[in-house]
């Protein structure tokens, strides 16, 4: 796998999450999701694909790649990869926008980064206008 390699499970305090142990630049490859697509989504699969092609993806890393309304990560919308939106410093959490990639949120959850629960009908703006702009 492309960046896999690189990637590692750590605990912190929201848990188990994945980091990388090198920097990765933006708009890098970092993994593609090779565990076993399931029916419905659960609490730790990953969607890709667009419409009649969605998949969900139980992934042993991709289960830990968290939300974040200022991800480190994108899904790709036709294939099971994920990519780099800014440079990942050593560290640092793999994250994606949950709003942006999946249909349903199989279980609701407070944003750690805004504090608003998730699902919601908005998009974040705490990035575009706080001092936490990335």
């Amino acid at each position: 796998m492309p960046h896999s390699k690189y990637i590692k499970i750590i605990a912190n305090q929201f848990g188990k999450v994945a980091t990388v142990t090198t920097t990765i630049p933006n708009g890098m490859l970092v993994r593609v999701l090779n565990g076993h697509n399931v029916e419905k989504p659960t609490q730790t699969s990953i969607q890709w694909g667009h419409e009649a092609q969605r998949r969900h993806c139980e992934d042993h890393i991709g289960r830990y790649i968290n939300h974040s309304c200022s991800p480190t990560l994108r899904v790709d919308g036709c294939l099971p990869y994920l990519w780099s939106v800014k440079d990942i410093l050593p560290g640092m959490p793999l994250t994606f926008n949950y709003l942006e990639n999946e249909d349903n949120i199989s279980t609701p959850f407070v944003c750690n980064d805004c504090g608003f629960e998730v699902p919601r009908e908005t998009e974040c703006t705490h990035y575009k206008t706080s001092c936490f702009k990335v």
